[in-house]
């Protein structure tokens, strides 16, 4: 199982989820040059902020992998520029699979 949050930093629902026995998510983690919004005040969460705002009880969960890798990306103009990806990916520790 895997989930991947794409397009806006903006909270409203972004992280319903139904957990899985292993998960790993992909957020934005920097706005690239040609994006049509260049807002300087955007904030995007980090990892760890993600991984909080799920309130995974550590009981249940270990995180596996947080991180944020910078990539090699290429605009509709075909411009260039390293761009921020979270990375988050977390296993549920007991056996018992979430519905």
């Amino acid at each position: 199982m895997y989930r991947i949050t794409l397009g806006t930093p903006a909270d409203e629902g972004r992280l319903r989820w139904i957990p899985r026995k292993v998960d790993v998510i992909v957020d934005h983690g920097s706005t690239a040059p040609w994006s049509w919004n260049q807002d300087p005040d955007i904030h995007y969460p980090t990892p760890t902020e993600i991984a909080a705002e799920l309130d995974l009880d550590p009981a249940h969960w270990s995180v596996l992998r947080s991180g944020m890798p910078g990539r090699q990306a290429t605009g509709p103009a075909g411009e260039s520029a390293t761009v921020i990806d979270n990375v988050l990916l977390v296993q549920r520790r007991d056996r018992r699979m979430a519905a």
